[in-house]
């Protein structure tokens, strides 16, 4: 970028910064230090530079402020800005409160929607992008915008991602470009860290492929017109078509990832007093209902435990479950503190490491909050690397 460019660039950004901030501060650019780029042009660049800036001055964007010595071949001292929205024309691009203004008139249909759409905007205003995403994304965020609140009108059930694509936008990989979009939607906060695509879409319903919901442990899943017997080791039923279940354990534990699962179903053995729920990684809003429908016939005192991954989605998963089943006693930690599960303890940010131990407290399991803190950097631990135990042989954390 040469230097008439570049400093029409800079006008303009400072420019933006100071509409934002109400300031009413001239804006300029001065030349006249000896160390500015503009006396290391050559004759022929200053020469061009000047008719560059006149044009500039000519569109009303800025002023021109020449030296009082030098006759015709006077040098420039310096340039102020005069009118942003000049200045953007002459540059041929929008400002940002036109370009926000205009992601306001994209995303509008869904503004009064439960979408932090009325946030990314308010962002986008302070001159922030939200991932590294302008206003500019607008048209994205409105397919996205689209896509979670037809999800939230279907009844709960899993879809196939690229299927559920072709319906709504005639392109089987369209919603997949849509990952970063649909994750900032449906975080916490559009600020919030990335999250892995099969979580983000799990969440809203969407799978690579369907997922089964297995269980293992003894009774019978009740379903629409007929009662699935659990055999062993496992069962699997759409999640879908779960409408209650028959038993009487002592205890259930739901399982983030299947080789645990396997393993767990595999020790369950022939024991009755257990129930071992396989989540499918993020649950699914299909799934959260089967499950809040099993533990609402689960007796009183059956305890309800969750083991994951030790690691920020292994918590936010926890937390998802728990939210399915808010009535109920409250979903207690298995072998999810660092220091006493046993298993190989790996490296994670301080910030993961934050967002884990605020997690924990939020599901209420302070002694994993406090395991967490203790283990530091070292919190993290994949749950198969953690040996298998299960409810009712020993306390675990």
């Amino acid at each position: 970028m040469d230097l008439s460019q570049a400093t029409l660039e800079q006008l303009l950004a400072r420019g933006e910064r100071a509409l934002h901030a109400a300031s009413t501060r001239t804006i300029r650019i001065s030349f006249k230090d000896t160390q500015s780029p503009y006396w290391a042009l050559t004759l022929d660049d200053r020469v061009l530079l000047h008719e560059r800036m006149r044009a500039a001055e000519t569109a009303g964007a800025v002023r021109l402020e020449w030296s009082k010595l030098g006759g015709d071949e006077r040098p420039l001292d310096g340039v102020v800005l005069v009118s942003l929205r000049h200045l953007a024309a002459h540059l041929g691009r929008p400002t940002v409160a036109d370009q926000v203004d205009t992601a306001e008139r994209v995303l509008a249909p869904w503004a009064a929607s439960e979408l932090p759409i009325p946030t990314l905007l308010a962002t986008w205003r302070a001159l922030r992008t939200v991932r590294g995403m302008g206003p500019d994304a607008a048209p994205d965020f409105a397919d996205a915008a689209r896509l979670v609140c037809h999800l939230r009108g279907q009844p709960a059930e899993d879809r196939v991602l690229r299927q559920v694509s072709v319906e709504l936008f005639a392109h089987s990989k369209r919603i997949e470009a849509l990952q970063r979009h649909v994750d900032v939607l449906t975080a916490e906060d559009v600020q919030a860290p990335a999250r892995h695509a099969e979580e983000v879409f799990a969440r809203i319903g969407l799978r690579k492929e369907p997922q089964p919901f297995l269980v293992s442990g003894h009774g019978k899943i009740l379903l629409p017109g007929e009662a699935c017997r659990i055999v062993r080791p496992y069962v699997g039923v759409s999640p879908s078509a779960v409408i209650g279940y028959a038993g009487a354990p002592a205890w259930i534990l739901t399982i983030e990832n299947l080789t645990t699962f396997h393993v767990a179903a595999m020790a369950l053995g022939a024991r009755t007093d257990g129930l071992i729920l396989y989540t499918g990684g993020m649950p699914s809003p299909a799934w959260c209902r089967a499950y809040a429908r099993i533990r609402a016939a689960l007796p009183p005192r059956a305890t309800a435990y969750h083991w994951g991954d030790i690691d920020e989605g292994g918590f936010r998963i926890a937390l998802v479950i728990q939210q399915a089943d808010p009535a109920t006693a409250g979903l207690h930690p298995w072998l999810m503190d660092p220091i006493a599960c046993g298993g190989r303890r790996i490296e994670v940010s301080p910030a993961a490491c934050a967002a884990m131990s605020r997690n924990a407290l939020r599901l209420g399991w302070n002694a994993v909050a406090n395991g967490i803190r203790a283990a530091g950097t070292r919190a993290g631990c994949e749950q198969e690397s953690i040996p298998v135990r299960l409810p009712g042989l020993g306390p675990a954390g």
